[in-house]
């Protein structure tokens, strides 16, 4: 999402690119730009700055494309997005947002009980965009289909997402019991 007193949500390139070269100096040398839950104004706002960062930058690290994880999100699981900023799953919205990013947008977020959200996850997946569920409560075979769909990413495991429970299998029990999806965890020792 960002770092040293700036997130990519915020947009401004000046200061993006003042983050990055902050970045450098720990070892980092490529970032997938993580756009969190804005409104959309903001939201397209800041995809045409990191894109103009992405297009004029010449020093490590690089962009290599931005990440939305949001609006597309549960109410429930929310998290640190805000629940009135979220929307339904609207691949005419995803559309608009891949035009502003010049299809530099790579992986969206979503949690795929929302309506109509496997339909979005196969047509996000043809538009060449990674699908990842996240913030979501949903059970398992929701997940199961989503995965049919073409989700491949799990974003940050077991957070933003319901408790195991032995009697209502979900989204953790599919994840735990498949190889089939690549795993994001925050490994700090508090979220996990």
């Amino acid at each position: 999402h960002g770092g040293f007193g700036w997130d990519f949500s915020f947009g401004n390139p000046e200061k993006i690119n003042e983050m990055l070269d902050n970045f450098v100096v720990t070892g980092l040398t490529g970032i997938m730009a993580t756009i969190i839950t804005s409104s959309e104004e903001q939201t397209l706002k800041a995809i045409k700055d990191i894109v103009q960062v992405i297009k004029t930058r010449d020093a490590l690290p690089i962009i290599h494309g931005i990440y939305l994880e949001g609006p597309f999100l549960s109410k429930e699981k929310c998290g640190s997005h805000q629940s009135d900023l979220l929307k339904a799953t609207s691949i005419d919205l995803l559309k608009k947002y891949q035009e502003a990013a010049e299809g530099f947008i790579k992986v969206v977020t979503v949690a795929p009980e929302l309506p109509n959200a496997i339909q979005f996850i196969k047509e996000a997946v043809a538009m060449g965009i990674t699908v990842a569920l996240g913030h979501t409560n949903a059970d398992y075979k929701t997940t199961a289909k989503a995965v049919d769909a073409g989700a491949t990413i799990v974003t940050h495991l077991f957070n933003a997402m319901p408790q195991l429970h032995h009697r209502d299998p979900n989204i953790l029990t599919y994840i735990l019991s498949h190889r089939d999806l690549a795993v994001e965890l925050i490994a700090d020792c508090e979220h996990v």
